[in-house]
């Protein structure tokens, strides 16, 4: 018989026949043990995703499977959000018009354009993505498809943090990226820095062959793609915060971001379509997409109390977009025929300037009522001009027919009128 007890030493009696007479034992005493315990450590592992009443947040830093990822190869693989790659859209549950936020604040730009930038973002930067199906009512009503709220990784202890990463990848050609985050934050005042850097070349290639039997002819058509990009994205986020008062605090905010796509692809084209007819086709295409974008932000939040807050945000959103094309087509017949060549150049330029001011109130009445008010304006100015030339005779002629030139200018004034909102408990 054995005996034991935590803190002291195990009693082992002697050996005794089990089909014997009852055994009695007087009572025993055991020794406290001199040995002390090790530290014990209770750990547990938070789950991916975790279900709110209004959102699904996404913990990305839990996922293996988004180091070295983007934070659009991180939305692809979210419950809820779809990806088009092909069009730049993001929807949700089947949703469009959705928006994204970044710490709280509106990213100002268009949706493809965002979709570029979460494309060129290190998804080693962000914390948590919050998937917001039933915006509150402090949202504008713009935002009713949904809204994606991405979280940056931010240091709150005092003095000065950071962290630097890189990943290197292969996918038939090199990806390369790498962040760096700095913090400092002092008793009133905290500075920080994150910049992140993302090159990727992926070649892809397509071949395609059809062939046709008939009246005893085999016809054939085939064409053979070669794709080769290469894209480099760059991000950073500078800003600070300074504790005016007890309850009262400033932010300044700039961010900027470059997306640069260049490709050249190769396209060749067969068709024998009869006995004595072949017909090749060799197209070129020479293609540069830069995107840049450029926000100052100035914030003023005040606290009353814990129930009462008033926030005042500034913005000014620069962006531009140029993308320079350049087609070649040539027409062969038979064996060596040219027929035809087409060489089209084509340059687009894209300056959108923005200005976009909110004030906005939130009051909590009570624990089941909340009420939301604020008041926005915007400014903004967008030219578009498309120039497309044809080569004629070794010099380029202006094609009247593809050539645009487009300016806007808007201005939004708004008032969110006061809601209230039944928040309900579980």
């Amino acid at each position: 018989m054995s005996v034991s007890m935590i803190g002291f030493q195990r009693y082992v009696s002697a050996p005794f026949e089990k089909d014997q007479d009852p055994i009695r034992f007087d009572t025993l005493t055991i020794q406290v043990s001199l040995e002390e315990m090790d530290e014990v450590d209770v750990t547990a592992r938070r789950p991916l995703f975790e279900q709110e009443i209004d959102r699904l947040v996404v913990y990305v830093q839990r996922s293996i499977t988004s180091s070295g990822s983007s934070v659009l190869q991180v939305l692809q693989k979210s419950p809820g959000i779809q990806v088009n790659r092909q069009s730049n859209t993001l929807s949700m549950s089947g949703k469009s018009g959705m928006r994204v936020m970044i710490n709280d604040k509106f990213v100002q730009l268009p949706i493809d354009a965002v979709v570029q930038m979460l494309d060129g973002m290190s998804a080693a930067n962000i914390d948590q993505i919050e998937l917001i199906t039933t915006p509150p009512a402090r949202y504008e009503a713009e935002g009713d498809a949904g809204i994606i709220h991405i979280k940056m990784q931010q240091f709150t202890e005092l003095g000065t943090t950071g962290m630097v990463s890189g990943n290197l990848g292969y996918n038939q050609a090199e990806t390369l990226g790498g962040n760096v985050n700095i913090s400092r934050r002092g008793s009133k005042l905290a500075l920080y820095l994150d910049y992140s850097i993302h090159y990727d070349r992926t070649e892809t290639n397509w071949i395609n062959e059809r062939f046709l039997f008939t009246d005893g002819f085999m016809g054939e058509i085939s064409s053979d793609n070669i794709r080769s990009p290469a894209t480099g994205v760059q991000n950073a986020r500078v800003g600070m915060e300074y504790q005016i008062g007890r309850k009262t605090t400033a932010g300044l905010l700039l961010t900027g971001y470059q997306r640069l796509w260049k490709t050249r692809d190769l396209s060749d084209n067969f068709a024998r379509l009869s006995p004595t007819s072949n017909l090749s086709t060799e197209m070129s295409v020479r293609e540069t997409n830069r995107w840049r974008n450029g926000l100052v932000n100035v914030s003023l939040d005040h606290t009353f109390n814990e129930n009462q807050s008033l926030n005042f945000d500034v913005d000014y959103l620069y962006f531009k977009n140029d993308n320079p094309s350049l087609y070649e087509n040539r027409f062969i017949e038979g064996d060596n025929t040219l027929l035809n060549r087409e060489r089209i150049d084509v340059t687009k330029e894209t300056p959108i300037n923005i200005w976009v001011s909110k004030l906005d109130y939130r009051n909590v009445l009570s624990d089941a009522f909340t009420l939301e008010t604020g008041l926005k304006a915007s400014l903004s100015e967008f030219s578009n001009k498309v120039i497309v030339s044809d080569l004629v005779e070794n010099a380029w002629v202006e094609n009247d027919t593809f050539t645009q030139d487009a300016d806007l200018s808007e201005k939004q004034q708004r008032a969110i009128y006061p809601a209230t909102g039944h928040l309900l408990k579980i």
